[in-house]
């Protein structure tokens, strides 16, 4: 960082950093986001599931929140 300072420093680019970025890119102050990789998303995020566990484990053979669907 070039002798700069700046009010927000986010360390890493991932799904997480790079939305906090976002989010603050729209009040007035001067953010940097730093990642080690050559580009954003990169590692974990990038192969990232996109499973998002809701809190909540039903027990086995439990379907009472599984939504049937006829195709």
């Amino acid at each position: 960082m070039n002798g700069n300072t700046y009010d927000v420093v986010i360390i890493g680019g991932g799904v997480i950093g790079s939305s906090i970025a976002r989010a603050l890119s729209k009040y007035e102050c001067r953010t940097v986001l730093l990642e080690k990789e050559e580009d954003v998303c990169s590692g974990t995020s990038k192969a990232n599931s996109a499973i998002v566990h809701a809190g909540y484990d039903a027990a086995e053979g439990d379907g009472r929140f599984i939504q049937r669907t006829r195709f």
